[in-house]
């Protein structure tokens, strides 16, 4: 799972994303967005963002 100040993103244990909610607009998370036209670069920036913080968490552990 990630989130930002206004989505959050759900993933399964491979990366695919299984939900999105725009928790501004839907705070009840009753409206799944995945797949929703207009949500790729949401999607992309909160892989990215997923990404970024497992490979730092992976690299302290190594140390």
């Amino acid at each position: 799972m990630m989130r930002d100040e206004r989505f959050k993103m759900v993933v399964d244990s491979a990366g695919n994303v299984l939900k999105l909610y725009d928790l501004v607009a839907d705070p009840e998370e009753a409206v799944n967005l995945v797949g929703k036209e207009g949500t790729e670069e949401t999607v992309s920036r909160l892989r990215d963002r997923m990404l970024n913080w497992y490979l730092a968490t992976q690299l302290r552990q190594k140390r």
